[in-house]
């Protein structure tokens, strides 16, 4: 089948099936952008937009909303459909073509540039190419609940493997004990944000976190962690005297007046340096950062230190 059969296909099965099952799945997976011509697309917009205001599709009222000239047409494609009841499928190809229209396109717009641009802008190029890629790729794949059964035996494992390490969990310490008692320390997989008034040591707390994690060491892999830090606020040097001055008990004042340190101050930065030195701490402190630039290089730099544990951003509100 052609691409503007199977598309055809899918209006066709819509209007005849009705508000069935299958076709709630197609409405709610398949987005209108998907349909190469413009006379499907258009009613597919009026039948999504039925399906979720009236509850139902009916042929008729989707044929007079398209306008007295298309009412035949409409008619036409309902009649013409081969069969309602391979419409998931119809629905897939269509889903299909569209990605491989898109991927063309993203193609054709990186090709020039990394052809002809600069090596920086042909690598920025690559990576927001392959980061759209991906997302067009899973964009469409089917949702499956999942019985109780499955995640209760997969939980089941995990408090196995806290017993059995207990410490050692693969939960990441924030480094603060009384924190830890309480929230038993940050899953791999969690979502913190670190909210408070500005000058509160919102950037201190998160950094303390970080250079906690990067102490800890992954039972499976007998490595330290690794921390991924955005900073689109201070750039890297200050970020390194801030860690330097935590690591060593000493205020930041005293690092920015160093004539006036004695002894007993240099031996603790001298620690404090060698401690640091020893972590696996990666720091980005490039400005209005997309959330794009930012899974591409977090992305790219778990493929290549598979120890990395924890990304941290400062702050949500400088990205881009």
């Amino acid at each position: 089948m052609v691409n503007v059969q199977l598309e055809a296909s899918v209006i066709g099965g819509l209007l005849i099936s009705g508000l069935t099952p299958d076709a709630s799945d197609v409405l709610s997976t398949l987005e209108p952008n998907a349909f190469s011509s413009h006379f499907c697309r258009e009613i597919y917009k009026i039948i999504q937009c039925q399906a979720k205001t009236r509850n139902m599709i009916d042929m008729v009222m989707v044929a007079e909303h398209m306008g007295e000239g298309n009412f035949t047409q409409v008619m036409s494609v309902a009649k013409d459909c081969p069969s309602a009841a391979n419409l998931k499928g119809y629905a897939k190809m269509v889903a299909e073509n569209y990605q491989r229209r898109e991927f063309l396109t993203m193609i054709n717009s990186v090709k020039d540039v990394v052809a002809n641009g600069t090596i920086q802008s042909a690598t920025q190029a690559i990576d927001d190419f392959l980061s759209k890629a991906t997302k067009l790729r899973t964009s469409n794949e089917e949702i499956k609940p999942v019985n109780l059964k499955e995640l209760i035996s997969d939980y089941t494992d995990l408090l196995d493997n806290r017993l059995q390490n207990g410490e050692q969990s693969n939960t990441l310490k924030t480094g603060i004990g009384e924190l830890d008692e309480i929230t038993g320390g940050i899953n791999p997989v969690d979502l913190v944000i670190v909210a408070a008034r500005p000058g509160m040591g919102k950037t201190e707390f998160a950094l303390k976190i970080a250079r906690s994690v990067a102490s800890q060491e992954i039972r499976d892999m007998n490595q330290r962690r690794g921390v991924l830090i955005f900073s689109m606020e201070m750039d890297s040097s200050q970020i390194i005297e801030r860690q330097i001055a935590q690591a060593s008990n000493l205020p930041v004042s005293m690092l920015r007046n160093p004539s006036r340190l004695e002894q007993e101050h240099w031996n603790k930065i001298t620690g404090a340096i060698g401690l640091l030195h020893d972590l696996d701490v990666w720091i980005v402190d490039a400005s209005k950062l997309t959330i794009e630039q930012i899974a591409s290089v977090a992305t790219r730099q778990k493929k290549k230190y598979p120890q990395l544990s924890l990304i941290m951003v400062d702050y949500l509100g400088l990205i881009a």
